[in-house]
Parts: structure tokens; C-alpha cells; sequence
């Protein structure tokens, strides 16, 4: 799984402070999507209360397919490609060399009419058939998202994915955080041959 962003140390700092301050958060954040405050200034998200019973369902698309989250926020992918790392690493399987990859580019629009937090996430990939957990490899020149989209604005970066040269099938899954890491959107998974 990778992570952009917000290292653990900070956001286990960052829920402590929260949880225990019992003060109300700034009027700052007060405009971002999804976002409510409840007493104490404990966070919770519209369909997400941090309770196993009311979290939101993952949703499995097509490779090709854009999704609505239902408030105008969209997301798709596109141009799934195949590519050879030079001198490459693979931190989970121990290999190094040319290595194949997959790459592609994450799209995102805010078609709400506030501002949204997007620059919190956790993504993963599988391969193959059956599916094995892979590496990110990073390679991309721009491979985090942005950090906040205002209304009507666009954004866009680079995912990849260790795979084999006969690996057909791509899972790639990906979640979206407030900046108390609450969840704001259900994950996502995009899935498909490639």
C-alpha cells in the first residue's frame, strides 16, 4: 500500500491532538466537502461516523469508467501503459534489473461547489491472474495528488505498478482522507485487463 502525503507519525499525532483537546476546530476547514464537526470537535464525514456498521461500501469499476462519488466529485484513469524501469527494484519481491511496469494517470474534478481535500491518500495494486499484491514503484514525474481542488477545478497524477510482461490484469485501489483521516469517499477500485 502507498501512502502520500502524511506520514503516520504525524497523522497519529495529529488524531491524539484532536481526540484530546475537546476545543472546536478552526473556521479554516469549515468549507471543505464532506466535512462536519460534531461536539468536542470530533470529525465525522456525511455517511461515515468512523463506526465499522456505517461505513461506506467499496465500489469495484472498469479500468476505463469515470465515477461520480454522487456530489460532483469524479475520478478515472487513463492511459494504462507498459514500461521497463532501467536498473529498477522491487522492495517486495527482491528483484532488480529491467523491470516491466504499468503506469497510468489518476484524474480528479471537483464538480462541487466547495472546496475539497484531496491530497490525503492510500493506494494499492494487484496483478496477475490470480491477483498478487504488487509494488508502487514510483516512478512518474508528478506522483501525488493535489493537495486541495477548488470548485469546477482538475487535477491529475501519475500511479505504477510492478508487472510481469504476461501480468494481463490490473486492481488498483485508492482511498481519500480529510485531514483528520477520516475517510471522505468509499474506495475505489479500478479493475480491468490491460
Amino acid at each position: 500500500m502507498r501512502t502520500s502525503k502524511i506520514p503516520a507519525a504525524v497523522v497519529l499525532t495529529l488524531g491524539l491532538a484532536a481526540c484530546s483537546s475537546g476545543s472546536e476546530p478552526d473556521g479554516a476547514s469549515d468549507d471543505v466537502v464532506g466535512m462536519e464537526y460534531v461536539q468536542e470537535g470530533m470529525a465525522e464525514t456525511e455517511g461515515y461516523a468512523n463506526d465499522p456498521d456505517t461505513a461506506y461500501e467499496s465500489l469495484v469499476v472498469d479500468l476505463d469508467t469515470e465515477h461520480d462519488f454522487g456530489d460532483g466529485f469524479t475520478i478515472r484513469i487513463d492511459g494504462v501503459e507498459r514500461r521497463v524501469a532501467e536498473d529498477g527494484f522491487n522492495a517486495t519481491t527482491g528483484e532488480e534489473g529491467d523491470l516491466p511496469y504499468l503506469a497510468w494517470t489518476v484524474h480528479i474534478t471537483n464538480g462541487t461547489d466547495q472546496n475539497l481535500h484531496t491530497g490525503s491518500v492510500t493506494s494499492s495494486c494487484s496483478v496477475g491472474d490470480p491477483l498478487m499484491e504488487s509494488q508502487a514503484p514510483v516512478y512518474g514525474s508528478s506522483v501525488n495528488p493535489p493537495d486541495s481542488l477548488a470548485p469546477g477545478q482538475s487535477g491529475a497524477w501519475e500511479e505504477d505498478c510492478f508487472a510481469a510482461e504476461d501480468d494481463e490484469y490490473l486492481q488498483w485501489t485508492i482511498r481519500f482522507f480529510d485531514q483528520e483521516s477520516a475517510e471522505l469517499y468509499p474506495e475505489i477500485t479500478f479493475a480491468g485487463q490491460v
